[in-house]
């Protein structure tokens, strides 16, 4: 039987190079709209596993795959590129890689009977807006807790809702962990703004380029840590829960961020500006008007931890620190400044 990874870029790498140290000769399938072998070379051998062109919207390609491959066990990290801003910006293609795309892989392990399913959800759906007197939903309080202020946020609940019909109702083993926002070695772009905000800081510290930055309080996870604590939770047997919260378990603030980075690169020339909602977010052009209209959350605090420790032993082995000190090391070798 063979394990698929579906999207194989920051996180997609680390968990594929956290199966190979788990089980060096197992069979390990690749699927990524647009693969990057020679970045995935940077974290694992690639001549160890099988990498394939294809998308998860076309579910002919999805069924000969699982029927082909003997597909046992599915990762799903794919996503609609730039996450938050570009899914509001284009919400109809969002829909369909996001929410459609995984409803493509589930009813593919469903024909094909693989047995389990871990799906890379995100923190960004912990966040709520609070109800208003006409809302029906007012009329439960707990469920104004899963109100999501952004067209990504609401198709990874929307995910995460189906994977748990799929496995109520037709028998496969779904996961789900709800990650903070990832940053770490990857040799390209991508990613949310979080995850571009830390690299592009990081890049322009070392070359002593001056830099203001204006977004950034965010709880973070290093890409090494959320691929193990996707495999712990892909791994895990006799789980009492489904979906695990896999994060450092506290927010960053800008401010200390950058001083953690300039105690670590000397060179580093930041500047934090405090944002104002008419201000653009950080490396996406054109999208003033798109957060003009996006609602804020209501509460923003750390994943509650307890259930990823207790049930599968998961703690964050890379503190912000440790972090920033290890993906430095990894831009000063494999990317020039």
């Amino acid at each position: 039987m063979s394990t698929l990874v579906i999207g194989s870029g920051l996180v997609g790498s680390q968990i594929v190079r956290e199966e190979l140290e788990r089980e060096a000769n197992q069979r390990i399938v690749i699927l990524d709209a647009d693969p990057k072998p020679d970045a995935l070379d940077d974290i694992f051998p690639t001549s160890k596993v099988e990498i394939l062109r294809g998308d998860v919207t076309d579910t002919n390609n999805l069924g000969e795959i699982f029927r082909d491959k003997g597909i046992d066990t599915v990762y799903h990290t794919a996503a609609y590129p730039g996450f938050t801003i570009t899914s509001m910006q284009n919400p109809s293609q969002a829909i369909a890689v996001n929410v459609m795309g995984f409803v493509n892989v589930l009813e593919a392990a469903r024909r094909w009977n693989a047995s389990r399913v871990l799906y890379t959800s995100s923190n960004t759906i912990s966040t709520y807006i609070e109800p208003s007197k006409d809302d029906c939903s007012s009329l439960n309080k707990e469920y104004s807790y899963h109100r999501p202020t952004t067209i990504y946020a609401a198709t990874k609940l929307a995910c995460e809702n189906f994977g748990l019909i799929y496995s109520s109702s037709y028998g496969i083993d779904f996961r789900a962990v709800r990650l903070a926002a990832v940053f770490g070695p990857w040799r390209y772009g991508g990613g949310g703004g979080p995850t571009n905000l830390v690299r592009e800081m990081l890049v322009n510290s070392l070359a002593a380029l001056p830099m203001e930055v204006s977004f950034g309080d965010f709880e973070y996870v290093y890409s090494k840590d959320a691929g193990r604590g996707s495999l712990l939770a892909c791994r895990a047997d006799h789980l009492r829960d489904r979906i695990f919260n896999i994060g450092l378990g506290r927010l960053y603030k800008l401010e200390e961020l950058v001083r953690l980075i300039g105690e670590l690169i000397p060179t580093s020339r930041i500047r934090v500006v405090r944002a104002t909602k008419d201000m653009a977010a950080p490396h996406f052009e054109g999208n003033t008007e798109v957060r003009k209209r996006m609602p804020d959350p209501v509460i923003a605090e750390p994943l509650d931890l307890t259930r990823s420790r207790e049930q599968l032993g998961y703690e964050p082995k890379y503190q912000m620190k440790e972090a920033l000190e290890d993906y430095v090391s990894f831009l000063k070798t494999r990317i020039s400044p």
